[in-house]
């Protein structure tokens, strides 16, 4: 007659116990599994912290040359003249969003927006993935107090069936030559600093 023990110990099934060792081991593995998720948890916390904070865009030292490709008229933009948006803008800064399903920071990689003489304008923003999202229902402005106001007018429709809140974007002239902003989400109050040039 044989008799069959547990491979970790010399007792009858039922009452087998592990050396010490190996719990040891097990706890170990735990513990390093929770601190891992815990680590997980608090860069999350941290860059949602950072996509949220509000950062003044640092204006050049020196003002750029009217002569500079992408500058725009100083003199046209104290006259309120609305046709000086006619042509296409683009981002000039880091911009990011935050996916409000799974807080995922999403970064754009190109945002360009195209303007007709009356500031109608349409839009076209590229997100990490090969993510795109347009709209043809842009408008722009300025407003009683001379800063330029973008409005989305709808939701940013995007090509992974996500979209982007609409927007309200308040721009002011800066001494480089491009528009210093600040977009608004009148949606989910949230806040972001960019700079736009021709």
């Amino acid at each position: 007659m044989r008799v069959v023990l547990p491979a970790c110990d010399v007792r009858p099934a039922g009452l087998g116990i592990c050396p010490t060792s190996e719990v040891v081991v097990s706890t170990g593995i735990a513990d390093a599994l929770a601190e891992r998720r815990a680590l997980a948890d608090r860069i999350a916390a941290l860059q949602l912290d950072l996509a949220q904070r509000q950062c003044p865009i640092e204006e050049a030292a020196q003002a750029r040359s009217a002569a500079e490709p992408g500058y725009i008229d100083s003199e046209a933009w104290e006259d309120r003249d609305v046709s000086l948006l006619e042509g296409c803008w683009e981002l000039d800064s880091d911009l990011s969003f935050i996916d409000r399903v799974t807080n995922e920071l999403r970064e754009a990689e190109g945002w360009n927006m195209c303007f007709d003489a009356q500031g109608n304008g349409s839009q076209t923003l590229s997100l990490a993935g090969d993510v795109t999202c347009s709209s043809d229902r842009v408008s722009a402005a300025f407003d009683a107090s001379g800063d330029l106001v973008i409005r989305d007018n709808a939701d940013l429709e995007c090509s992974d069936n996500t979209y982007v809140f609409e927007r309200i974007i308040t721009c002011a002239l800066a001494v480089d030559g491009t528009a210093a902003c600040q977009s608004r989400q009148p949606e989910t109050g949230s806040q972001s600093s960019l700079s736009l040039r021709r």
